[in-house]
């Protein structure tokens, strides 16, 4: 399988000329021996290789390699199959041995032992905002001499909560704020939510009862903790205002 051939300058060295052999060597007796020394490493390293794979493993280990990757392939080893593999595993030295044995150990199910399903998977759209209670009354007693605007009561002890994974491309989610109805000329309702998730829209006048977007550009994910402000100013031209409960309804639209 790998013939030993003397080296070409050997063979013909008896009939190089002085000139050529001073050229390529140093000197004739440098020559011979180095000759002699390949032509030892040679038939060495020749020896050794024949030492381990000779001609009668051959096709041995090659249907071995061949069979491993049909059943893994497949998956489809049978007990009968691995006891040949192991005893063809045994010309083939401890390495391989030893890596056979270990994938015979994970394969060693049959067929029949074998089950599959498919599972079809998906993720609706969702969303959900929740605030943390209602804020305290808000009550205006007080004002400035000479000026029709009285002083403006606020108050931030409010915050939501939100999570969403709707948000794609250009399509990003909201948040609306709604009064359940208007308040009378006069009366102003202001709300501010604070966001990480998306941009604020800053205070925005809720007084007439109309949709308006508080939060827009929203990200999927969620926000936790973020302020609710209200700001209730009114008119001393208005006149009071007896207690009125209003609703202010937070929803996250498209």
């Amino acid at each position: 399988m790998f013939p030993v051939q003397e080296s070409s300058h050997c063979a013909e060295w008896p009939r190089k000329t002085p000139i050529l052999i001073a050229y390529r060597f140093e000197s004739v007796e440098k020559s011979r021996s180095l000759c002699e020394t390949r032509s030892r490493f040679d038939a060495d390293r020749e020896s050794k290789i024949l030492a381990f794979f000779d001609e009668s493993n051959l096709n041995s280990i090659w249907h071995t390699i061949c069979g491993i990757l049909v059943m893994m392939h497949e998956q489809t080893i049978t007990s009968t199959f691995s006891n040949a593999l192991v005893r063809a595993a045994t010309r083939l030295g401890s390495l391989l041995t030893v890596m056979i044995l270990a994938f015979i150990a994970s394969n060693s199910a049959s067929a029949q032992d074998l089950a599959t399903q498919d599972l079809s998977l998906s993720v609706n759209a969702f969303s959900a905002i929740t605030t943390s209670g209602d804020p305290e009354p808000l009550i205006i007693s007080d004002g400035v001499a000479g000026t029709n605007a009285l002083t403006s009561a606020s108050d931030g002890s409010t915050t939501y909560d939100i999570t969403q994974n709707h948000s794609t491309g250009r399509a990003r989610p909201k948040i609306a704020a709604t009064l359940n109805s208007p308040l009378p000329a006069g009366y102003t309702l202001k709300i501010n939510l604070a966001s990480t998730l998306g941009r604020s829209a800053g205070t925005i006048d809720i007084s007439k009862g109309r949709v308006r977007n508080v939060v827009t550009a929203l990200a999927n994910g969620a926000d936790a903790d973020q302020s609710i402000t209200y700001t209730f100013s009114a008119n001393a031209s208005s006149g009071t205002l007896a207690p009125t409960v209003k609703t202010v309804t937070l929803t996250v639209t498209n």
